[in-house]
């Protein structure tokens, strides 16, 4: 069984009236989210289906994930508010045996598809009594480039070990809050999904556009983020909402050092989890660094180091004039399968390192390493392959 659903439901049956899901109107605990993905898994089993997930954050979302893997399945997460043809493209290259959505929604999708609906919010009857045997894939990410939408098969074997790595990395426990503040179907909602419900805490669906009203609300404990909203909440006097966070997941993109400076400067004894990652090698987690207030600037230089490789991932530094800068490219059990129904894409960017051996994800993103750091290079272009 996949270590991910083993963890899950090992919080359910440990901490059953625990609050897992907290929303404005309502709080759902472990034991309902338990049920939930049990009636859900019910109606999803079959030949290891093929799943579309189109609902906005909240526990109808999240049981719907752990009951399609519970199913056998694996699945495509949407967000509904998506452009139509976007989502329409997707659902037509995926090709869902199942959607998941609410009705108004899945009649929006149908559009002439074949898959059976399942209204997650009237769901009763059956549960499944244990999980099936799972496929390879837990899920495919898709993104949409003009008219062909991209989608990055996500094994199990590396969702569980993102997981797990975040797991020991951040110390979660059942006291925390975390924040789960895009759709489900963003890289960073893996890592809140997967890594708050599996880790116990309580999970907290809150709108991306105001952060801070929703962390001065809800007392998070832990907040996943980027650079651009932790800025929004630090430059304004919204600041003081940072003085009850105990860790921010910093991910995404690059981060100026003067950005730590002024965060620290609100939370002195904060813990910032600086992630690098992308979908294809790991989703928001391929490399971690903790920084801390009297530490963090041993990692700065224009911008702040992406960090080292996590359990089971290998960094390399390839075509540079030395050792210490090239493209990144990264290896180990984490990497993607490569891309849905795209042989030709997939061979392009996954290539192994060596003849013979295993493939590697070729970023397209130049990377130095200076005093033992990894620093990407956003101003120098790598050449085509």
């Amino acid at each position: 069984m996949p270590a991910s659903i083993i963890r899950f439901l090992n919080q359910v049956a440990a901490q059953p009236d625990h609050i897992a899901v907290c929303e404005a109107e309502r709080t759902v605990t472990y034991g309902e989210l338990g049920t939930l993905c049990r009636r859900l898994a019910a109606r999803i089993a079959g030949v290891q289906p093929r799943v579309a997930i189109v609902l906005p954050p909240g526990p109808e979302a999240y049981a719907s994930c752990f009951a399609t893997l519970m199913a056998g399945g694996y699945y495509v997460p949407l967000d509904p508010e998506m452009a139509t043809d976007d989502r329409n493209r997707i659902l037509e290259t995926f090709a869902p045996d199942i959607l998941v959505a609410a009705p108004a929604t899945a009649q929006a999708c149908k559009n002439g598809h074949s898959a059976a609906v399942i209204d997650p919010y009237t769901a009763t009857g059956d549960q499944l009594a244990q999980p099936l045997p799972p496929h390879r894939l837990a899920l495919v990410r898709f993104e949409t480039h003009g008219d062909r939408p991209s989608g990055v098969m996500i094994s199990h074997e590396a969702l569980d070990n993102h997981v797990g790595c975040l797991l020991r990395e951040s110390g979660i426990t059942p006291d925390d809050r975390w924040s789960q503040v895009t759709d489900i179907g963003a890289d960073q909602s893996i890592a809140d999904i997967f890594g708050g419900l599996c880790g116990g805490a309580t999970l907290y669906p809150i709108p991306g556009d105001n952060p801070a009203t929703a962390l001065q609300a809800s007392g998070l404990t832990v907040w996943h983020t980027n650079a651009a909203q932790l800025a929004k909440v630090v430059d304004t006097a919204a600041v003081e909402a940072l003085t009850k966070l105990r860790l921010v997941i910093l991910s995404g993109g690059a981060v100026r050092p003067e950005l730590l400076d002024r965060t620290f400067a609100a939370n002195p004894n904060l813990l910032i989890l600086r992630t690098f990652g992308i979908a294809e090698a790991g989703a928001s987690c391929s490399t971690l660094l903790h920084l801390y207030n009297d530490n963090f600037k041993t990692a700065c230089a224009t911008t702040v180091a992406i960090g080292k490789p996590i359990d089971n991932v290998h960094i390399h530094l390839v075509g540079g004039t030395s050792p210490e800068e090239g493209e990144l490219v990264i290896s180990g059990l984490q990497l993607a399968d490569g891309y849905w129904n795209d042989p030709e894409a997939t061979e392009e960017s996954f290539r192994p390192l060596e003849e013979g051996g295993a493939p590697a994800y070729f970023t397209k993103q130049w990377a130095e390493r200076m005093n033992g750091h990894i620093f990407i290079r956003p101003d120098h272009k790598v050449a085509a392959a």
